[in-house]
């Protein structure tokens, strides 16, 4: 494999994955009122973008939020 090529994926890849870890706005902002909200959220909850930070109960299907599971503690 040619070295150009080499480059080319390496670079599509990392594009790939920093377009992948931004959280939608809509989303975001929904869960950033959800988050105001409550007294306790989880730990993991920091950062600005919870698809790409591994928030705790939070799953994303490329930019979107798509899963959310909380508990009560």
């Amino acid at each position: 494999m040619g070295s150009g090529l080499l480059i080319f994926l390496l670079i599509t890849c990392l594009q790939v994955l920093v377009i992948a870890a931004v959280t939608d706005s809509n989303d975001l902002s929904a869960l950033n009122a959800v988050k105001s909200n409550w007294m306790n959220t989880p730990p993991s909850w920091i950062g600005s973008d919870p698809c790409g930070g591994g928030w705790e109960g939070i799953r994303c299907t490329g930019s979107r939020i798509t899963y959310m599971y909380v508990t009560q503690r």
